[in-house]
């Protein structure tokens, strides 16, 4: 068997880097920001085309 180690910290990345945050306190506020949609926004992604969300994905981290 082989695995690929994922992490979601690269989402958090982006956006504290967006936002010009420096803080521990910002990863964690991000951190939940990205929970708390994934909890209740993923239906809402669920309809969107997949070609869609590869945008929005690639759009957040073009800058990094």
């Amino acid at each position: 068997l082989s695995s690929f180690p994922i992490t979601g910290s690269f989402s958090r990345s982006a956006v504290n880097n967006a936002v010009g945050a420096t803080t521990q306190l910002a990863g964690l506020v991000t951190g939940i920001g990205v929970v708390i949609t994934l909890a209740f926004l993923t239906p809402i992604f669920a309809y969107l085309p997949k070609f869609a969300l590869g945008a929005i994905v690639v759009s957040s981290v073009v800058n990094l």
